[in-house]
């Protein structure tokens, strides 16, 4: 359902979190409130390529550290010198949800296959093979013009 016909969604979401929004639609409330629903649509369509990415990647470290410090629990090795905001990067997850409708999407997804293919040349298929990313890119314009269906 076209989101600019939810009367209340402006107040909803506020009017702070709408400028970028409303800056990138020339002002046109209509469009930005489906600009701003496309833009989850697109973080939701990363979710899944992130996901992915990043348990590989950190089984990769943790592979490498574990081989380097002959232990599972390396990070307690006192050669293994993290910071409080280092050891908190690497537990914390990665929402956010701020604008990302500005970013390069496409290329934040090629770059997402590419450091997975340095991992693993079938973890990077598999990504790419599950992908809602180049479809939902594909959706914008009549999404956001259109008032076209998005889904989250």
């Amino acid at each position: 359902m076209d989101p600019a016909l939810f009367s209340n969604l402006p107040n909803s979401i506020s009017q702070v979190r709408l400028e970028p929004y409303l800056a990138a639609c020339s002002g046109d409330m209509n469009q930005a409130l489906r600009l701003y629903t496309w833009n989850i649509e697109a973080s939701a369509s990363f979710w899944g390529e992130m996901h992915v990415l990043e348990i590989s990647l950190r089984n990769s470290i943790h592979d490498e550290m574990t081989s380097k410090y002959g232990k599972a629990d390396w990070w307690t090795d006192p050669h293994v010198k993290l910071t409080y905001a280092q050891q908190q990067m690497l537990k914390k997850g990665i929402a956010h949800h701020e604008p990302i409708f500005t970013r390069f999407l496409i290329g934040d997804h090629n770059l997402i296959l590419r450091i997975s293919r340095y991992i693993d040349v079938e973890i990077s298929d598999y990504i790419k093979s599950h992908s809602r990313v180049v479809d939902c890119l594909r959706r914008r314009d009549r999404a956001v013009i259109e008032g076209f269906e998005t889904s989250f």
